[in-house]
């Protein structure tokens, strides 16, 4: 199973449109531009942007000269609510198949991993609170 990678396109296509308020002073990207700097098809960018702005991460305007903005200060989103907007699942999930009654590892192991996997993905979901967009912005930047 590949692994998604829905968290990081988010990331990048926020990135832009602040990178993009701040370079050139321009807050709005249309979802072909966006696109372009994700190298994907622009329908996975609007579907993307669909996620975040119900998210109320960006605000999109549709038609001729619309685009998508953040919806608040780069330094008020943090990354775990971007992985929250676009992923619905948790990053490590226990095996969904039914244990094989006759064998004690498949009847004991989901008990026995729970508590690892609830740690680790607390622990993944604990470091994206503490990084915000603007400092992955700053970091693109040389900031």
């Amino acid at each position: 199973m590949a692994a998604s990678s829905k968290f990081s396109i988010a990331v990048h296509v926020l990135s832009c449109l602040e990178y993009s308020d701040r370079q050139w002073g321009q807050p709005q990207m249309n979802s072909a531009d966006l696109a372009l700097s994700v190298n994907t098809n622009p329908v996975i960018i609007r579907n993307l942007l669909s996620e975040l702005s119900k998210a109320g991460l960006v605000i999109s305007k549709e038609g001729k000269g619309g685009g998508a903005r953040l919806a608040r200060a780069a330094s008020a989103i943090t990354l775990d609510e971007v992985y929250a907007a676009v992923e619905r699942a948790e990053m490590l999930a226990r095996n969904p198949r039914p244990a094989h009654l006759p064998c004690s590892v498949s009847c004991g192991v989901k008990n026995a991993l729970e508590p690892v996997l609830g740690s680790v993905n607390h622990a993944i979901l604990s470091a994206l609170k503490e990084k915000n967009l603007s400092e992955i912005v700053d970091q693109i930047m040389g900031v």
